[in-house]
C-alpha cells in the first residue's frame, strides 16, 4: 500500500487536492460557529471542460471536511449540523459512478458520498457565501482556486497564512484514527517583536470572561484559553503575572515560564512561600489567592478581587507595599489594597500570629524552586506535559490528572516551543462529526511532527478557543465561547496598552 500511495503521489503531485495518505482538507470560514441547522435544498451539476461540478444549495455557509478513501475513487464529504431537504438529480457524466446523501451516524449532520470512475482524477470541495453553497469538483486536470499555500503534513494538508512578520497561522483538518480533526496552529517568533503574557478575566482571579473579551479589552493580537479554573473563575494552578504570584496550587504540575526576552521555559516549578515575623520566626504560606482552609495562612494580593471573601473564623492582617501591618480584622472579607496584601490566617496559623501588632513589619519570601523560574516574568501552570526534548512525554498520571482530562479524545489547547525558539499555540476542535478531537498522546505526536521540542497541555474541552485579530477562528464545542478564568495572549512588544 505504501508503494502504491507513493506512486500516485508522484503521478499527481502538481495537484494539491490529490490525497496525501488518503486525506484532503479544506479551510473553513474563520469564526464559524453556532447551532443553526443548515438546510441543503437542491443539488445541481455540470460537466464542462473535463470537470464535473456538483453544487449543493445551502441555507447557511456549510462547515465540512472531506476525505478520499484508499480506493482513490470514493470521496466522502461530512457536513456539520445539516439536513437534506431536496432530491438528487440524475447525473449523466462519465466521471461519476454514484452520488449518495444520508444523515450521519449521530444524526447531527450529513454524509455526502461521491463515487468516481477514474482513480487518477483530481478533486476539491469548497464553500461559497453569497449565496451559500457547497461545491465539489472532480476533474482530470489541475483545479484552480487555491486560497493558501499548501504545506504537506502527516495525515493531510494544512493551509498556511502569514498574518504579520513573525506570525504564521496554519489551519486545516487531518484524518486521525477516529476521524477528521480540525487544527489551528499559530506560530509566533519572539525575535520578531512578539510577546506572550497571561491575562486574567476582568483583571482578577475571581470572575470569568470570554477569551475574545480579554483579548479585546487588553488590545491583544491573538489569544487562546489558558489555565484550569473553578466555577467562580478561581485559577487552578500556578500563575505569575509581571513578577507577582497570582495563584498557586497544592499539586506540583507542569508550567510554562515566559522570560523577560520573550523566550519560553518548561518544567514543574514548586511554589514555596514564607512569612518572616519581627521576632525572626518564619511561617509557611499555604497558598496565594486561594480560598482559606483549616489551619492555613493565605496571602491575598490585588490580583484576587476587591476583598478576600473569607468568613469570620480567622484573623486577617493587611500589609502595605513595605510589609508594614496597617490593619487587623477578625470579621473576615477584608478589602485588598492595590499595593501590599492581606495575610488571612485560621486555626493554628492564627494562633501563631497573635503577637503581631499594627505597625509591625513583616517580610514575604516567595520562591519557585530555582533562579530561572524566579526570573520568569510570567508563569502559567496547567499540564500535563506533552513533549519533552522532542519526544512524547505525557505526564498525566504523575501529575494526578483526572480521567476527564487524561483519557479520551476532546477539544484541546496546547503551548509549545520549537528548537529555534518559535512559540507554537495549538487548538484542536472536538465533539463533532467533522472534528472528533485528540487524545493527549495524539496531541503530542501532532506537535512533534511540526518540530515542537517542548510542550504543555492547557485547559481544553469547551474552553478550547483561538481568537485572532477580532475573530474566534475555531469552533468551540459548546457552540459558543465559554467564559474562562484566564487566557494566554500575544502582543506586539511595547505596542499595546494593557
Amino acid at each position: 500500500m505504501a508503494d502504491r500511495s507513493r506512486a500516485q503521489s508522484d503521478r499527481r503531485k502538481q495537484w494539491y487536492w490529490a490525497p496525501l495518505l488518503s486525506a484532503v482538507l479544506i479551510l473553513l470560514p474563520a469564526g464559524a460557529a453556532g447551532a443553526t441547522v443548515n438546510s441543503i435544498t437542491a443539488v445541481r451539476w455540470s460537466d464542462v471542460g473535463g470537470v464535473l461540478r456538483l453544487v449543493f444549495d445551502c441555507s447557511t455557509v456549510p462547515q465540512f471536511t472531506y476525505q478520499m478513501a484508499e480506493d482513490d475513487m470514493t470521496l466522502t464529504v461530512a457536513v456539520d449540523n445539516a439536513i437534506f431537504r431536496g432530491q438528487l438529480p440524475r447525473i449523466r457524466s462519465p466521471r461519476l459512478q454514484g452520488l449518495d446523501v444520508k444523515a450521519s451516524q449521530t444524526g447531527t449532520g450529513l454524509i455526502i458520498t461521491v463515487r468516481t470512475t477514474n482513480p487518477g482524477d483530481a478533486y476539491r470541495a469548497f464553500a461559497l457565501s453569497q449565496p451559500a453553497r457547497l461545491v465539489i469538483d472532480i476533474g482530470n486536470r489541475t483545479l484552480a482556486g487555491d486560497s493558501g499555500r499548501p504545506v504537506s503534513t502527516r495525515g493531510g494538508k494544512i493551509i498556511s497564512r502569514t498574518l504579520a512578520p513573525g506570525m504564521v497561522l496554519q489551519t486545516g483538518a487531518v484524518i486521525g484514527p477516529a476521524g477528521p480533526v480540525w487544527t489551528y496552529l499559530l506560530e509566533v517568533d519572539p525575535r520578531q517583536g512578539w510577546e506572550l503574557r497571561p491575562v486574567l478575566a476582568a483583571g482578577a482571579v475571581i470572575g470569568r470572561q470570554t477569551v475574545s473579551g480579554m483579548a479585546t479589552t487588553t488590545r491583544a493580537t491573538a489569544a487562546v484559553n489558558g489555565s484550569y479554573f473553578m466555577n467562580n473563575g478561581e485559577i487552578i494552578g500556578l500563575l505569575k503575572i509581571d513578577g507577582q504570584i497570582a495563584s498557586t496550587d497544592g499539586v506540583v504540575r507542569s508550567a510554562i515560564g515566559i522570560m523577560p526576552d520573550g523566550g519560553l521555559i518548561f518544567g514543574q516549578p514548586e511554589f514555596s512561600g514564607r512569612l518572616r515575623l519581627p521576632d525572626g520566626r518564619q511561617l509557611a504560606i499555604s497558598a496565594v489567592n486561594r480560598q482559606r482552609g483549616e489551619n492555613s495562612l493565605v496571602l491575598y494580593n490585588h490580583y484576587y478581587a476587591n476583598r478576600t471573601g473569607s468568613n469570620q473564623f480567622g484573623v486577617e492582617y493587611t500589609i502595605d507595599a513595605g510589609g508594614v501591618v496597617t490593619r487587623i480584622d477578625d470579621r473576615g472579607n477584608s478589602p485588598i489594597p492595590a499595593d501590599g496584601g492581606v495575610l488571612s490566617a485560621h486555626g493554628l496559623m492564627a494562633a501563631a500570629l497573635t503577637g503581631l501588632r499594627a505597625g509591625d513589619k513583616v517580610s514575604l519570601i516567595i520562591d519557585l524552586g530555582d533562579s530561572e523560574w524566579n526570573a520568569a516574568r510570567h508563569v502559567i501552570g496547567a499540564g500535563p506535559t506533552l513533549v519533552r526534548g522532542g519526544r512524547r512525554f505525557v505526564s498525566a498520571v504523575a501529575e494526578q490528572f483526572p480521567p476527564d482530562i487524561a483519557v479520551g479524545r476532546a477539544p484541546r489547547t496546547a503551548i509549545g516551543r520549537k528548537a529555534d525558539g518559535t512559540v507554537v499555540l495549538l487548538v484542536v476542535d472536538g465533539r463533532r462529526d467533522t472534528s472528533v478531537g485528540m487524545t493527549l498522546e495524539e496531541l503530542a505526536d501532532f506537535l512533534i511532527a511540526r518540530g515542537v521540542v517542548e510542550a504543555v497541555n492547557l485547559d481544553g474541552g469547551g474552553s478550547s478557543e483561538m481568537w485572532i485579530q477580532g475573530s474566534v477562528i475555531n469552533r468551540p464545542s459548546d457552540g459558543r465561547e465559554r467564559p474562562v478564568g484566564d487566557a494566554v495572549a500575544i502582543y506586539r512588544r511595547g505596542g499595546n496598552d494593557r
